[in-house]
């Protein structure tokens, strides 16, 4: 239990390493050669992180937490 410090931080020094790299990707979208809105840059990393999620987890979980993002933002959207 106390050997394992350097393996239990991998996933955090992973998320913080993404996240740099995500935010250097949104920033260069949002640039004014990239020509996307916030609002579009917003939504399309919401988008690819729920497939992330959906592809790497339990996949019923991702469903149901997609279908409350969709019905939430576009309720005129009905799931079967």
């Amino acid at each position: 239990m106390t050997r394992n410090g350097l393996l239990a931080s991998l996933p955090f020094v992973a998320a913080g390493g993404t996240m740099i790299a995500t935010g250097q990707v949104a920033d260069r979208l949002r640039s004014p050669r990239g020509r996307l809105s916030t609002t579009a840059v917003r939504k399309i990393f919401c988008v690819c992180g729920f497939e992330m999620v959906e592809l790497l987890c339990n996949q019923s979980v991702a469903s149901e937490l997609w279908g409350q993002g969709v019905h939430q933002s576009c309720p005129w959207v009905h799931f079967v």
